[in-house]
């Protein structure tokens, strides 16, 4: 009687050890699964935006700008953790120079006061001028390129606590250009 009731305690006990086992691993699984899953983007929301709320694409139907013409991108971007730019342009005559101009406003409906991004010299570590326009942005592609190629950047723009982000581009030359912003922001 002895031996069988060790018996009895021996598959209990082993019984047991693998029950806790299987809870144990798949506690470890699951952890390393979300761990997984979260860097290969579970859990992220992207959203895109393109120029003037147009559904353009960079090699078939890119947006055409006239030289010294704007064209303007708006985002929302409330709760973004990055926000992102691709911008492809494409010249038929010489190189142009593009610019753009960042605003921010976190007024809600149509009619939103916009607030340009701003600019400033820093004379020394505790003294800065602060520009009186907006902040101009710059980009000229290299002048090596074959004029009919395409040219592209991405910029990465830090998080920004303003609802709403619009991007007033404008160009030196008639280009076709293709803009897309995107936003990223968790979903959980």
């Amino acid at each position: 009687m002895d031996k069988k009731l060790n018996s009895k305690l021996g598959w209990i006990i082993a019984i047991l050890l693998v029950f806790l086992s299987v809870v144990f691993f798949t506690g470890i699984i699951k952890q390393t699964s979300d761990v997984f899953n979260q860097n290969a983007g579970a859990g992220i929301d992207l959203d895109k935006y393109h120029l003037d709320g147009g559904d353009y694409n960079a090699t078939t139907s890119p947006y055409y700008l006239s030289a010294n013409a704007s064209t303007t991108l708006t985002m929302s971007v409330s709760n973004s953790k990055h926000i992102d730019l691709n911008i492809w342009a494409k010249s038929t005559s010489t190189v142009p120079a593009i610019t753009w101009i960042t605003y921010f406003s976190s007024d809600d409906g149509a009619n939103k006061n916009w607030y340009p991004e701003g600019g400033y010299t820093a004379t020394s570590n505790i003294l800065r001028t602060e520009g009186v326009s907006p902040l101009i942005h710059t980009w000229t592609p290299t002048a090596t390129t074959t004029v009919g190629e395409a040219w592209s950047k991405n910029i990465g723009i830090e998080p920004v606590a303003s609802k709403y982000m619009k991007i007033q581009f404008s160009s030196t030359k008639n280009i076709d250009l293709y803009v897309e912003g995107i936003t990223q922001s968790d979903t959980n």
